[in-house]
């Protein structure tokens, strides 16, 4: 699960899982929380037979969207059944329906809550960004 952005963006958030396919059955659901796009691809999932799936949330925050994704997905309690369209409760956000709603799964459901800026690799990533952009380091 990955915050949509331009073409490369999401290009690059599908290249990071090419390696991870060749062992697990993956799919990436686009958006912020948005239960339309997180229903579409545990869809997918369930079609080929998976039950039990993991959701690894790509946010800078762990707290960013984590308990929204949580009622979503009914591991924590508070999301709504899914609206009729008279009284959908969606909203348009980004390309996004910001659709809020529990998702129609049978599935087993793990999230991460680690946030990118709380992995360890991240301040070596930091590190080598500010040392690219960097022209006079004392000075800066």
């Amino acid at each position: 699960m990955a915050h949509s952005g331009g073409k490369s963006w999401n290009e690059g958030v599908l290249n990071s899982v090419v390696p991870l396919k060749t062992d697990y059955e993956i799919e990436v659901a686009f958006g912020m929380a948005d239960a339309n796009s997180i229903q579409a691809e545990v869809n997918k999932l369930e079609a080929k037979g998976i039950n039990k799936i993991a959701v690894i949330r790509m946010f800078v925050s762990g707290e960013s969207w984590y308990q929204r994704t949580g009622k979503i997905l009914g591991i924590i309690d508070g999301a709504p059944e899914k609206p009729t369209l008279a009284h959908s409760n969606t909203k348009e956000y980004g390309g996004h329906s910001m659709a809020f709603w529990k998702i129609d799964s049978n599935a087993q459901f793990a999230m991460s809550k680690q946030g990118l800026s709380e992995a360890k690799e991240m301040d070596d990533i930091l590190l080598f960004r500010a040392l690219q952009l960097s022209e006079n380091p004392e000075q800066e």
